[in-house]
């Protein structure tokens, strides 16, 4: 599996202080669903984020072989449920 960071992602895992490394254990292990507004899959896997135990979050899309990650950030405590219940992720 190969994973490609577009500049946005990138950006956007330095502010947010996480590391490749978890983005891509996250995508290969994390629970998966399709995120019903961006057409996007999103895994989600569990992590000590900045002292507190937290959901984290990678919205990616597929080509083949490669893994396009398209951002990622840590959920707040009720988000992950709030948006499997709303519909807006189906689980995978």
């Amino acid at each position: 599996m190969n994973f490609i960071y577009t500049t946005y992602a990138r950006r956007r895992l330095q502010e947010r202080y996480i590391s490749e490394a978890w983005v891509e254990e996250i995508i290969v292990h994390g629970v998966r669903y399709r995120d019903t507004l961006s057409g996007r899959e999103v895994a989600v896997g569990r992590r000590q984020y900045l002292g507190k135990e937290r959901d984290v979050m990678v919205a990616f899309e597929r080509k083949g072989d490669t893994i396009v990650i398209v951002t990622s950030s840590a959920l707040k405590e009720s988000q992950r449920e709030r948006r499997i219940q709303t519909g807006r992720w189906v689980p995978l």
